[in-house]
């Protein structure tokens, strides 16, 4: 049997092993998993750890790098987030690379104020997940930071079609 692998995008049931086991070995699955409710509960050094030992079991998963490097945001450690995303965007199949070239362009535009490179980091996001209100949103408060009000009102548009409530008040005080 295939020992590899092959998704990690949604959480795994953990097998139980029997008691007649005196230790068990986790493998990069159980520590994803240990990792993606971590996250789920906002506990993001405790993600770090979890992913960092998926990452030493089998460093070939984008999904890993996606939440290390947005727990690594939270608690505002940007070289090492940045470094996780761009691995993650190296990796990926698609699924998470929009994602990852979300969390770039967070950097970019909240950290080091490039708002030329954040737009393009969201372009990309854009580009892999267009149906993210989120990532409009994004690029839209990029592209107003840098005075372009008409592409910041269209991205603020096409974000709030996607329901993103924040876009829609931007768009009625900053578009009308």
């Amino acid at each position: 049997s295939d020992s590899k692998i092959n998704d990690y995008s949604l959480p795994f049931s953990i097998q139980s092993y029997g008691s007649s086991n005196t230790y068990s070995s986790k493998t990069a699955e159980d520590y994803f998993n240990e990792g993606y409710d971590h996250y789920i509960d906002k506990k993001y050094n405790k993600v770090i750890t979890s992913m960092s030992k998926a990452i030493e079991i089998d460093n070939t998963h984008s999904s890993t790098y996606h939440y290390r490097g947005y727990s690594y945001l939270s608690l505002k450690n940007y070289g090492d987030a940045k470094s996780d995303f761009d691995r993650c965007i190296a990796l990926d199949d698609n699924e998470y690379k929009g994602h990852c070239y979300n969390g770039r362009g967070m950097i970019d535009f909240n950290v080091n104020k490039n708002y030329a490179s954040a737009i393009g980091e969201f372009h990309q996001a854009v580009k892999y997940n267009p149906d993210s209100g989120q990532y409009y949103y994004n690029r839209a408060l990029a592209y107003k930071a840098l005075n372009n009000k008409i592409k910041a009102c269209d991205d603020f548009r096409d974000a709030s079609k996607l329901d993103h409530s924040e876009a829609k008040q931007s768009l009625n005080k900053y578009c009308n």
